[in-house]
């Protein structure tokens, strides 16, 4: 885990409509007609993708229920490779289609330090919703060598007792018992 951040997408706000693919308002409205499970037939199969240094990662696709578009919390974390400190993460949100290219509802890049982030997502020149994300690296910092461990003053005990198991005619001279 050396060389790898922790990215906890937390939520998504403020969500609108996806970037207008070919074939949506026939999907839309079969959605409509046809598929009446009470999510949002605009809001389906969406994924972020996480890049960081050329390589891409996604959270499993999740929809979102009609009229909670205000506030999706998706709560996924990604393992990515620890980011340049010039270029940062992108995140971006996608609807996912089969046929067709993805449909992007928004983007953002996100500066490579830890923290936790809400940033609006943007297409264009407008805001298209926001996420919430954390970011901090993988493996905590490595204590420092001068504060003494458990484990090694566990050692200094065990090295003492090793000594006295080593000679024990000495436990039993009269010097000892004084």
């Amino acid at each position: 885990m050396a060389g790898r951040w922790k990215v906890h997408i937390e939520s998504l706000h403020d969500l609108q409509k996806p970037k207008h693919v070919v074939g949506d308002n026939l999907k839309h409205a079969k959605n409509l007609l046809f598929r009446n499970d009470g999510l949002d037939p605009d809001l389906r199969n969406l994924v972020v993708q996480v890049t960081s240094c050329k390589k891409q990662l996604s959270t499993r696709p999740f929809h979102v229920p009609k009229g909670h578009a205000e506030q999706v919390v998706v709560d996924e974390v990604l393992f990515v490779p620890e980011p340049d400190p010039n270029e940062g993460l992108e995140f971006n949100v996608l609807r996912l289609h089969r046929h067709t290219a993805d449909a992007l509802l928004g983007q953002v890049f996100v500066p490579a330090q830890a923290g936790t982030f809400k940033l609006n997502l943007m297409r264009g020149h407008s805001a298209h919703g926001a996420i919430t994300v954390t970011l901090r690296p993988a493996l905590p910092p490595s204590p420092c060598s001068k504060t003494p461990t458990h484990s090694a003053q566990a050692t200094q005990v065990l090295g003492c007792f090793a000594g006295v198991l080593r000679r024990p005619s000495e436990l039993c001279s009269p010097a000892w018992r004084r």
